[in-house]
């Protein structure tokens, strides 16, 4: 075709569709519309999708939260404990010892001294001895030696004079004539040296019955600052003096002529 009305127009090398450009841009228009739609039902689907995902969160978590309620309740309600600081750290509470009950004390009350001698016939005089003269030796000294606070006598003339005296002979058993004698010794002071007399009153061989005696011996010997080692049947060794309570002891040994050794302890008043 050719004239002024032609549909087209030359434009250069190519010929420009008027109703192309408006086709193009009614096309871009629509395409800007659809995109735009398109896009917000987009959004608003993804929307939907993020609000039920965090339903389903919420029912899941709800749902598990119940269930550790039920079987472990004291993990949700007990708090953990508090940080304690460093060397401070807590000791567990400590349970009183009780203290021990003190025991009721046994109050031992002391069997009476019985003697295993016989009876001695007594001396109206009251100058022969007896058993009960000697229960300080029997009951103690002979055990366990002359008392610490007795006063050792050193002074002669303090023992001059009568004494009430007891013999054991063999106080071991080692013979089978053991024998124990209660007798009167006088203590006097000689030409040259001291006089034991023994006046013997009294014999038990440990048979039946007891012997009186009659009869006298004589020892004689130096005085030891303290003590007498005399010789006559036998020897004596008094090797002690002590003084206590206004009474006189004195211990030491014999020994027979036979050899034989024997204790002795005198004592006085």
């Amino acid at each position: 075709m050719a004239g002024n009305h032609s549909l087209y127009k030359e434009t250069g090398k190519e010929k420009e569709n008027p109703f192309g450009i408006c086709r193009k841009r009614s096309m871009r228009t629509f395409m800007n519309r659809k995109n735009k739609g398109f896009s917000t039902l987009t959004a608003l689907l993804l929307i939907a999708n993020l609000a039920l995902a965090a339903l389903i969160g919420y029912s899941w978590y709800k749902e598990r939260t119940s269930v550790e309620e039920e079987v472990l309740p004291g993990l949700l309600v007990t708090p953990p404990p508090e940080p304690t600081p460093a060397g401070n750290t807590p000791r567990p509470a400590e349970t009183p010892t009780p203290e021990p009950t003190a025991e009721p004390e046994v109050i031992s009350t002391p069997e009476p001294v019985v003697s295993s001698h016989p009876e001695v016939k007594k001396d109206p005089d009251g100058r022969r001895p007896d058993y009960s003269d000697f229960d300080w030796y029997f009951n103690d000294v002979k055990e366990h030696g002359m008392w610490s606070d007795a006063e050792k006598i050193d002074n002669l003339g303090e023992v001059i004079g009568d004494w009430k005296a007891y013999i054991l002979y063999d106080p071991d058993k080692t013979t089978d004539e053991p024998c124990e004698m209660l007798f009167n010794i006088d203590i006097s002071v000689g030409q040259h040296d001291l006089s034991v007399l023994c006046d013997w009153y009294y014999l038990w061989d440990f048979s039946d019955e007891p012997e009186y005696q009659d009869s006298q011996s004589t020892f004689r010997g130096p005085w030891n600052n303290g003590s007498i080692s005399a010789s006559g049947p036998g020897t004596m060794n008094l090797t002690g003096f002590y003084a206590k309570n206004g009474k006189q002891y004195a211990v030491g040994s014999m020994t027979s002529r036979d050899g034989v050794p024997a204790v002795v302890a005198l004592v006085r008043p």
